[in-house]
């Protein structure tokens, strides 16, 4: 359940909602162009708390620095110590060389990328993040590129007066871009500049989608893996996006570029937002004759598709540990790993499982998860957890008053009793009906497998599974413990196990769920 104010929930009780948005923010840049590059600094040296290589990792917003030339003193509380260690933390460029007293550079900071290979894939634009931080920025800056020593393109930019400069410079056929910093902002102060995109941030709001769904999906004994995709499309009426135009911007998508929803409501005289999730571009679709283009993108599974290479033997925590690493996810806005692993898992151990190099790294996961007794869940920050499903009955209730149409129940058969590993553990629910079975090579003792026999009858057990559709509130999440009021039941609570949410002009939501009591 995604966090929100008492007024959120309170508004969510009117007949009618406020105005609701949709902010979809698209990083349409060079991926592999951006994790291949290395920089370094050719003029204007870095200080000892400088770290230019998170420039380019897109790490994110450096701490505001107690520094000497902002004037910025502890006693004011806005300012922290640099840290005796600065290991994980998001510090960017800074120079060692400070403006003149005419804000501009005697040495001018220089900062080159060089890449291991041509680079033919076009990007659209440069966008620099100045100092956040500090909101100073660079009032002039130059940006040439190079294959070897040939120069390809070049632009000098002037009168900036944006933290996020976005430059309309497209390039390729570079192996070299070099940056300098002409004219800063202020007087006596440090270059800094917190990342650089090759690409640029494109922003589409609810005025600019034609159509938007949100399918989320998450099974409660890890059986099946967690699903979060989003397809929106846009206007294509100038043939901006259509493949065949030669100034357009198809020539410039590619994979695993990054996609950032939000959701809000006008609430008072503000928007408060909430995180809708976090995505990777997995495909485009602009038909010719048609006047939009569609676009899906999709969670981190993508990476995840590759046979496993880790150990075999050890804890579960540790083969989790050897699949995330393998996956080699993108770090999250903070430079820190995209994953969470439950503690529990350290306290299983197998041996010689020789099946695993079989699956993938994904399904590897999914085992784990499932020996556990865990859930594999994908949080709205595109975050993977492994963790302990939460039974905490939440707020949130879906009855009459939001509902298009009462709740549709369906009762599955019975279930008898549930058999782990071909017999090495059992849990018996009742006399007849289905027996559930489960096989997991990761489970190699009765004691683990009669634990998850538990575990699975328990959520197994109640027959009632339900669907519907309402007037959503898009802070409801899978996996969430709601409240549901039908026409003969007021106190049902259920597991959500999928939700889609649509889109136009107002959220529009069908919910499954097991109802557990």
């Amino acid at each position: 359940m995604q966090n929100v104010t008492d007024s959120w929930k309170a508004v969510q009780l009117n007949t009618i909602v406020p105005i609701s948005y949709i902010e979809i923010s698209y990083q349409a840049g060079n991926i592999e162009a951006q994790e291949s590059a290395s920089a370094n600094i050719e003029a204007g040296g870095e200080t000892p708390y400088s770290d230019i290589s998170q420039v380019i990792d897109l790490i994110g917003t450096p701490n505001n620095w107690a520094m000497l030339e902002h004037n910025s003193w502890l006693l004011d509380g806005n300012s922290a110590i640099i840290p005796g260690s600065l290991e994980d933390k998001a510090l960017g460029y800074v120079s060692s060389v400070l403006s003149n007293s005419n804000a501009l550079f005697d040495v001018v900071p220089t900062i080159k990328l060089t890449f291991p290979a041509l680079i033919t894939q076009g990007s659209e634009g440069v966008t620099i993040v100045w100092s956040s931080a500090y909101n100073e920025l660079a009032r002039s800056f130059r940006i040439t590129t190079y294959n070897d020593s040939e120069l390809v393109s070049q632009i000098t930019v002037t009168d900036n007066d944006q933290i996020t400069s976005a430059v309309d410079f497209p390039i390729n056929n570079y192996n070299k871009i070099i940056f300098e910093v002409l004219e800063w902002s202020l007087p006596n102060r440090r270059c800094r500049i917190d990342e650089i995109l090759l690409g640029v941030n494109k922003v589409f709001g609810k005025s600019s989608l034609m159509g938007y769904e949100h399918e989320i999906s998450s099974d409660p004994l890890s059986a099946i893996l967690p699903k979060n995709t989003i397809i929106f499309k846009i206007s294509n009426v100038d043939g901006y996006w259509n493949p065949e135009n030669p100034q357009g911007a198809a020539q410039y998508l590619g994979e695993r570029q990054k996609i950032i929803v939000k959701y809000g409501y006008k609430i008072g005289a503000s928007i408060e937002w909430i995180q809708a999730g976090t995505f990777w571009l997995s495909e485009w679709y602009t038909p010719q004759n048609g006047i939009t283009a569609q676009f899906t993108a999709r969670d981190m599974s993508e990476f995840m598709s590759a046979k496993y290479t880790g150990r075999t033997t050890g804890t579960l925590y540790e083969i989790a540990y050897d699949a995330f690493l393998q996956a080699d996810l993108p770090l999250n806005e903070e430079g820190n790993p995209r994953y969470e692993i439950d503690s529990s898992l350290n306290s299983i151990s197998v041996a010689n499982v020789t099946e695993l190099p079989d699956h993938t790294i994904a399904e590897v996961l999914q085992m784990c998860a499932n020996a556990a007794c865990c859930v594999m869940l994908l949080k709205r920050d595109g975050q993977y957890a492994i963790t302990q499903l939460s039974y905490v009955l939440s707020d949130y209730v879906i009855n009459r008053f939001n509902s298009w149409e009462d709740a549709e129940i369906e009762l599955s058969k019975e279930l008898k009793s549930v058999n782990v590993n071909s017999g090495m553990g059992s849990s018996q629910n009742s006399t007849t009906g289905e027996i559930q079975t489960a096989e997991n090579p990761l489970i190699q003792n009765a004691s683990v497998a009669n634990s998850v026999a538990v575990w699975i009858k328990d959520i197994l057990k109640n027959r009632k599974t339900v669907s519907g559709e309402y007037r959503s509130d898009p802070r409801l999440d899978v996996l969430d413990y709601i409240s549901l009021n039908n026409k003969y039941s007021s106190d049902s609570t259920v597991l959500i196990t999928s939700i889609k949410y649509t889109y136009n002009g107002s959220f529009k939501g069908v919910y499954e769920g097991r109802i557990l009591s």
